[in-house]
């Protein structure tokens, strides 16, 4: 069952204050779609890339392949592919996720580990 936040408690939200707090002069924008798979990701990376220039790129993909089951391996290949966003001159810092132990152990390590190898 999804998990539903207040734009409070979002993860934007709570860097732009921890970016005020140390005084950092950055901006923050989230181009993530509620839902969305790596693939999905990766089909508007260029564009977003593009549009923003970023100097740095926090990418967190994964959650929702795993919630679908989509094969590991094709998990492990979009990871590798994202890492272009280097080549647009952005420091890209990759997110691990975990899903719900449900899926069975064995499935959530493989997973979990994608980001890890």
């Amino acid at each position: 069952m999804p998990v539903t936040i207040e734009v409070e408690e979002g993860w934007l939200l709570c860097y732009r204050k921890k970016l005020i707090e140390t005084k950092r002069n950055y901006s923050i924008s989230n181009a993530s779609i509620s839902g969305d798979t790596s693939a999905g990701g990766l089909a508007r990376i260029d564009q977003i890339l593009t549009a923003q220039k970023p100097g740095i790129v926090l990418l967190q993909l994964g959650a929702n392949d795993g919630c679908a089951s989509v094969a590991v391996t094709d998990e492990k290949q979009s990871c590798r592919d994202v890492r272009h966003a280097q080549k647009a001159g952005a420091k890209v810092i990759l997110l691990g996720m975990k899903i719900p132990p449900n899926y069975g152990k064995r499935y959530v390590d493989m997973f979990y580990n994608v980001i890890r190898n």
